[in-house]
């Protein structure tokens, strides 16, 4: 039985999830989910500057994110009032980029049950197998 590559997974997670934050983005800014996939990718990338730490803290982060995600989708955000504000291709534009909004609530669950894997054997997943002591 071959082992998983779950550094590779998170980076390929975190690169679909950074395309869905950006098509979400034309509908409403979300910064904070561009600094979770940027942290994670430095952290991937370079584990030598990331302790275990500061990675769990990444992994509370993106919750954080999926936490305002609901908040805005379920409590915020007015579907009658923007189809009204905006006529004709607006509302196609609007729609299409509230589609990837939701995708991109979607998908974090995955992007944070991989962090937070992750975290649980950083030395061994994040830093390799003879990575630096934590």
């Amino acid at each position: 039985m071959t082992e998983v590559p779950w550094a590779e997974l998170t980076k390929a997670a975190l690169l679909v999830y950074f395309g869905l934050t950006m098509l979400s983005m034309i509908a409403r800014p979300d910064f904070l989910s561009l600094v979770v996939i940027t942290l994670g990718m430095f952290a991937m990338e370079c584990p030598t500057f990331v302790s275990r730490r500061a990675f769990r803290m990444l992994v509370g982060l993106a919750l954080l994110t999926f936490v305002y995600d609901i908040v805005f989708l379920l409590f915020v955000r007015d579907v009658q009032a923007e189809d009204m504000e905006f006529q004709g291709m607006q509302v196609n534009i609007s729609r299409f980029a509230y589609l990837f909004v939701w995708l991109s609530f979607l998908f974090r669950p995955i992007v944070i049950l991989l962090l937070w894997k992750d975290s649980r054997d950083f030395r061994r997943i994040v830093r390799g197998k003879g990575g630096i002591s934590e």
